[in-house]
């Protein structure tokens, strides 16, 4: 959906009778990028560019060749102008070899070739007439839009003075004058360019000749401006819920405000009332999401998801932000997602949230609270662990200041207060507070930063075991030294690369605190990486906080473009090495007589020689094997043309109760993560490709593939064909829908013509994610 106030990208739709529905522009803006063919020769419709030279009217300028004056029928002074004859009034223009002009009507015929252009239309006709109080009139006429692109032919037509073209006996199109694909016909087309509105009645849409969409009226926007009406009709089919039908009417409140109602028809289930609203002010803005299927006939009952956000800024600093999310049960997004991304979906969020930040202070408060949804997962079955806690309210209150030369000395303190509430287990509040003080000094080729914090934590719990504390509590020191080094030098025989090796070692010490008395409430361990690797705690959440008498070293090296910065090559690799092996531990989770941490690294190739590869590696030196690898080798030679392979593994997948109350969990290249149970390995393979097979045709493509289930999760299949100004597409499509197993079969088909939108399901934005590094390109003409 395009932003709202934006004549750039505007948001307009057809309005039809009958119940035929279509939508966007008629007249589509012509983009200067993405352009699909060369520019089209205009046929001498082009501007003009001769000097106007002085006038012999007042009210009509004339010019040429040749004038004879003679006396008309009526008694009245009629010139004979012959030879490139030019009439103007204000910015309209007519030309013809021969011509006849009445002085005192102002009424000028043109006898043969005429042509006229104005800001909004130029054309070329035969016999035409022009003048201020009757308009312009023309036989056998050619016209091209000059705001928009697009031309056509008109059996008659008929300007007025008030600026409305009427004509009669319409072809139009979009496409270059020598491609004539597709074309609109219409008995009658009028286009108001004072109201830039354009109407057309009995109308149909051929396409190489056949006729495929009749519209008894329409009635489209000239301009850039959004216009409500109905939008194009989208169709498809899928195995689960049958035939799809959606009708979506877009009306146009203001520029500010609009609002889609998108009534979705289900041959399964019945029809599903869907809709958007939107709004947007200089200091707020929002949208509104709604379906609601009433009494679904696979179901029995009725099923809704609601989802609102809304960020306003407030005067001083201070921001409200509102996310929130309602489903009417957990297997809503089995059946209505539009594949394993979505189907995977764990929590809903909804967070109220009210924050002031400046220079020196970030100080906040809200109310977040989860709704579970996985299916996959039933909440009555889930382990306490991974229930998400309700956070009503967190308050914090963070301070970061500087002092001395450059700010050279830092001191400051984060703070934090919440209330952790959920129907099951422990509940209670938590109070952490962490003041802090350093320095940061840094040069271009050196950098040394230093903390000292001091942590504290206490809790007041509810729902303990008897006998058990209900007010522990936790303090420790953290002190750190992070230091690194830049060293560069220049490649080439121009010197147009540099060549970095940076260097990394952090020293962390922290003390032992045992916190086997504390509970859980949002601590997770999260995959180990680079960045995570130089983090003073390796846990995520303030429930627990690692012991570390350690050194963790790491080394980066660059490859750049010395005058852009453009980075060829990244490779890192780091290590934590254990002075003393961590005494802190999760559920699960085994340090016993670890000397170093895992070998985690990262290689990235961008954009070298139309290719791209990422790897991700994380190595167990101590037992030897890998914990998680990720590969990604992607070829673009074009924007259109990209292959895709990839390879994810993970080791013993584990559900975090952190992660779980973010509504996410491990995935696999984009599959549905709960499907894998809590220990078990994940290994997938993924192929997907778009790429040109003949001329005009284009091969669409993804696989994904379980190498320990021995099937597919997400297999896609499609061909489009694309020409100048008019393009196809046919999907098919066959997904994993949950943990069980259950997979859903879909079929796409889209036809789009330049300047007409589109017939079918919009597939630009699923494409766009399914096959990495994929752009679909926009019609132009």
């Amino acid at each position: 959906m395009p932003p709202l106030c934006s004549p750039s990208r505007p948001r307009q739709a057809y309005r039809l009778a009958l119940f035929i529905w279509a939508a966007a522009p008629l007249f589509g803006v012509a983009h200067a990028d993405g352009l699909l063919c060369p520019s089209d020769p205009r046929s001498g419709l082009g501007p003009f560019a001769r000097e106007t030279k002085p006038t012999i009217d007042a009210g009509l300028d004339t010019d040429s060749d040749q004038v004879t004056a003679q006396v008309g029928a009526n008694g009245n002074t009629v010139l004979h102008l012959q030879g490139n004859v030019i009439a103007r009034q204000g910015d309209r223009e007519v030309r013809s070899n021969d011509a006849q002009y009445d002085r005192a009507t102002g009424a000028l015929s043109a006898m043969g070739s005429v042509t006229y252009q104005d800001p909004i239309v130029q054309l070329s006709g035969s016999d035409g007439k022009y003048s201020p109080t009757a308009g312009a009139q023309a036989r056998s006429a050619q016209f091209e839009l000059r705001q928009r692109y697009g031309h056509g032919t008109a059996k008659l037509l008929d300007l007025t003075p008030k600026g409305i073209l009427n004509l009669q006996g319409v072809t139009f199109t979009t496409c270059r004058m020598t491609d004539q694909s597709w074309q609109l016909r219409a008995r009658t087309l009028t286009l108001d360019t004072n109201t830039q509105v354009g109407t057309g009645r009995d109308a149909r849409i051929e396409l190489e000749g056949v006729p495929i969409l009749y519209l008894p009226w329409v009635s489209f926007p000239l301009s850039g401006d959004r216009k409500s009406g109905f939008l194009f009709p989208s169709a498809g089919n899928s195995s689960t819920s049958g035939a799809e039908l959606e009708i979506p009417y877009y009306w146009n409140i203001a520029p500010n405000e609009d609002l889609t109602f998108s009534p979705m028809y289900y041959s399964r289930r019945g029809v599903d009332l869907a809709g958007d609203t939107r709004f947007l002010t200089d200091t707020q803005s929002g949208e509104l999401q709604w379906h609601y299927l009433p009494d679904d006939q696979l179901f029995g009952h009725d099923r809704s998801l609601v989802t609102f956000d809304d960020v306003a800024q407030l005067p001083d600093n201070l921001r409200v932000t509102v996310n929130a999310s309602n489903v009417s049960d957990p297997q809503y997004f089995e059946d209505f997602g539009t594949g394993p991304e979505t189907t995977s979906t764990a929590f809903l969020q909804r967070l109220l949230e009210i924050t002031y930040r400046d220079e020196n202070w970030n100080v906040g408060g809200e109310a977040e609270q989860y709704q579970p949804v996985g299916v996959q997962l039933p909440v009555d079955y889930l382990p306490d662990q991974y229930r998400p806690y309700a956070l009503a309210p967190r308050l914090w209150a963070d301070g970061d200041f500087g002092w001395g030369p450059s700010q050279l000395f830092r001191y400051g303190f984060e703070s934090q207060l919440v209330d952790f509430t959920r129907a099951v287990g422990i509940t209670g509040w938590r109070l952490d507070l962490m003041p802090t003080a350093g320095f940061d000094y840094e040069n271009p080729g050196y950098y040394i930063r230093s903390s000292a914090d001091w942590r504290y934590t206490q809790y007041e719990l509810d729902n303990v075991l008897p006998g058990t504390n209900r007010s522990p509590s936790r303090s420790l020191p953290i002190t750190s030294i992070d230091t690194g080094l830049k060293f560069d030098r220049l490649l080439g025989a121009n010197g147009d690369r540099t060549l970095t090796l940076e260097p990394r070692m952090l020293y962390l010490y922290v003390p032992y605190r045992n916190q086997d008395q504390l509970p859980l409430f949002d601590t997770a361990l999260p995959d180990l990486n680079t960045v995570e690797l130089f983090r003073t705690d390796r846990y995520v959440g303030d429930d627990r906080i690692s012991d570390a008498d350690q050194v963790t070293t790491g080394v980066t090296s660059r490859l750049l473009n010395t005058d852009s910065g453009q980075q060829y090559l990244t490779a890192t690799l780091g290590q934590a090495y254990y002075i003393e092996t961590p005494r802190v531990q999760l559920p699960g989770e085994n340090l016993e007589d670890q000397e170093k941490s895992d070998l985690v690294g990262d290689f990235v190739v961008s954009a070298y020689q139309n290719w791209n590869v990422d790897l991700n590696l994380d190595w167990n030196p101590t037992a030897s094997q890998e914990e998680r690898t990720f590969v990604q080798l992607q070829y673009k030679p074009e924007a259109e043309s990209v292959i895709n392979v990839a390879y994810r593994y993970q080791r013993d997948v584990v559900l975090s109760s952190a992660l779980a109350t973010q509504g996410e969990v491990p995935v696999g290249l984009g599959t549905p993560s709960l499907s894998y149970a809590e220990g078990q390995s994940l290994n997938q393979t993924e192929v997907s490709t778009a790429w040109p097979i003949a001329r005009n045709w284009h091969l669409l493509a993804r696989w994904v593939y379980d190498l320990d289930a021995h099937e597919g999760l997400d297999r896609l299949l499609g061909f489009e064909y694309r020409s100048c100004c008019w393009r196809v597409r046919l999907l098919a499509r066959r997904y994993l829908v949950n943990g069980t197993g259950q997979q859903d079969t879909a079929f796409m088909f889209q036809l789009q013509l330049s300047g007409l939108a589109g017939v079918g399901p919009a597939t630009d934005a699923f494409l766009g994610t399914a096959i990495r590094g994929y752009s679909p390109p926009t019609l132009s003409r």
